[in-house]
């Protein structure tokens, strides 16, 4: 697949096939104007004007369940707080729900007691292969349309397989946006009798239109007109556990809705899940990001909440670079990860990993063992050129087994701090 755009290519007046011709379709969308990254916030209920704040929302939540079962979904949850956020830190704010897949039995009266089959004996499944043509998505909303084609874009650019469109998703996700610009409230659960009130957490809402999935997260975040769909995409992609949700192998489908209230601000929310079933590549054990040649990359990112590198002080960190597992492994494994300079000069960086980081170990004790991220400590230098060379191990879910894997990559920074 090819690089992502560069900052000519972004323009008001470019137009991009997106995603690539491999995706089965083509789908065109004309790009907002150009701006540096997309503004955004978490909107503070201190009744002042939120146009005069600055601070960039961003949120993502997982919850894995027996289908129609709810259960698990308030296991593990880590629930951020956003208050005394301000212009200056700008920080992307995280909540998270993980758990494994449960089943209840007996009675209670609970929607997590519902009885459901015994889960299959362990064996080697014969899983599909990656999805790679999807009919266009159909929104209204150009917002929605932009977003979800971007992150289409941007998986098939790294190799995975495509979301398809889910009505019911859809419906869910346009809820929640809608409960969000009523409110002001960001994050994912919502409360009974507050306007827009469609469901209390991710699962209930995604169950709440039809859709029982053995799985389901949600992205959420707000950014201030004009920016829209494709910098909230951006943005998020350049925040490491941000991206290591919108980057999994195995959901497949997907759905977007936007709102916006009365200060223009537009809030976004994206549902990813599946049911009945996970794509998988029967090629590829591990994707990279920035994909390899990727062009125009931010030399910094959004700080991101739970800070990945709190040592820094809200100094900003360099752009990450990541490796993302196939889920059919259980783990990936780093004996060398490394970043250089076009002179060859080593990047000072931080290791993000379940051995090295709190976050991923405890917030995503499932989902963090397949991900691994070289964050670097400052900003990279624009116009840059930089390598990576990565040589470890993953170890396979089903056989115990742990294969070499290697990869060598750069990218190129561009002149922008961030999308």
């Amino acid at each position: 697949m090819g690089p992502l755009p560069s900052s000519r290519e972004r323009s008001a007046n470019s137009r991009i096939a997106q995603p690539p011709p491999t995706s089965g379709h083509t789908v065109e969308g004309r790009y907002p104007p150009p701006r540096a990254a997309a503004l955004a916030l978490d909107r503070l209920r201190d009744g002042s004007d939120p146009a005069a704040q600055g601070t960039t929302l961003a949120s993502t939540s997982f919850t894995a369940a027996a289908p129609g079962s709810g259960a698990g979904r308030d296991q593990g949850r880590t629930t951020m707080n956003h208050t005394g956020l301000t212009r200056r830190t700008a920080l992307a704010a995280l909540t998270s729900a993980v758990a494994t897949i449960t089943t209840g039995c007996g009675g209670g009266g609970s929607d997590g007691d519902v009885a459901t089959p015994p889960p299959p004996p362990p064996a080697a499944p014969l899983e599909p292969g990656p999805v790679t043509s999807v009919p266009p998505a159909v929104y209204a909303d150009v917002n929605r349309k932009l977003a979800f084609d971007r992150l289409n874009w941007a998986r098939a650019s790294a190799g995975l397989g495509l979301f398809r469109q889910s009505a019911e998703l859809d419906q869910a996700a346009q809820a929640h946006s809608r409960y969000m610009s009523l409110t002001g409230i960001t994050g994912h659960d919502e409360t009974p009798g507050n306007a827009g009130f469609t469901g209390a957490t991710v699962t209930d809402r995604a169950v709440s239109v039809g859709y029982l999935p053995d799985r389901v997260s949600e992205v959420g975040a707000a950014v201030k007109s004009p920016a829209g769909g494709i910098e909230l995409i951006d943005s998020l992609l350049g925040t490491p556990y941000h991206r290591m949700g919108m980057l999994l192998f195995h959901p497949i489908d997907a759905g977007y809705g936007v709102a916006e209230d009365q200060f223009n601000y537009r809030f976004l929310t994206g549902m990813q899940g599946g049911r009945n079933g996970e794509q998988q590549s029967a090629l590829e054990k591990f994707i990279v990001w920035p994909v390899d040649n990727a062009v125009d990359i931010p030399y910094s990112m959004w700080p991101e909440r739970p800070d990945p590198i709190p040592e820094n002080l809200g100094n900003s960190p360099g752009y990450a670079a990541s490796i993302h597992s196939n889920e059919k492994f259980r783990s990936i494994e780093v004996d060398l990860f490394e970043m250089r300079t076009s002179a060859g000069n080593l990047v000072d960086a931080k290791l993000l990993s379940t051995a090295t980081d709190d976050v991923l170990r405890t917030t995503y004790p499932i989902i963090g063992k397949g991900f691994v991220a070289l964050l670097p400590r400052a900003p990279l230098m624009p116009n840059s050129t930089y390598s990576v060379v990565f040589r470890g191990k993953v170890v396979s879910n089903h056989t115990g087994r742990a294969e070499s894997v290697s990869k060598d990559w750069r990218f190129s920074t561009g002149s922008g701090e961030f999308f």
